[in-house]
């Protein structure tokens, strides 16, 4: 929403692509890819420094947990989660928690039925929420299951 000066980021449960982002002196960039969001910000004049505590974690850990990322000031946004960003602020929440989904599936057409809904209804969630709010909606897919749903709702 240009004339309010806002922007919402979603990202899906699985992270399919992973989504980075940049808070930080009146600007807001997201990327999928760490080097790709890396190059954007030397881009725009943003010092880029190492993140000890993430590196360490990864040493230690072998995955760097939570938010935060090799990049001092680049997080990922964890699954299920959007990103509110809007001049004055940044606010991440997540959608729904995914603890509340049914998870006891005994029958493989069942299973296969529940994941399509529970695609179709985040889908649509998204899409639904962009239209609410007149607003573009932008994809970054990754081809999978997810993709193809956002692509299906889209069309229809």
């Amino acid at each position: 929403d240009k004339s309010a000066g806002r922007l919402l980021v979603h990202t899906d449960f699985a992270m399919q692509p992973p989504l980075f982002y940049y808070a930080g002196d009146g600007l807001f960039a997201y990327a999928y890819s760490l080097d790709l969001l890396v190059k954007i910000l030397r881009e725009n004049n943003v010092t880029i420094d190492a993140d000890y505590q993430a590196a360490s974690m990864l040493l230690t850990f072998a995955s760097i947990l939570g938010h935060k990322t090799l990049v001092k000031g680049i997080n990922k946004l964890m699954p299920g989660h959007s990103a509110e960003w809007t001049r004055n602020s940044l606010r991440c929440y997540p959608r729904y928690n995914p603890l509340d989904i049914d998870r006891d599936i005994s029958n493989p057409s069942e299973a296969i039925e529940m994941i399509d809904t529970s695609f179709r209804e985040a889908s649509n969630s998204m899409i639904h929420l962009n239209q609410a709010f007149v607003k573009e909606q932008i994809n970054l897919l990754s081809g999978g299951i997810d993709s193809r749903m956002v692509g299906r709702q889209r069309a229809t």
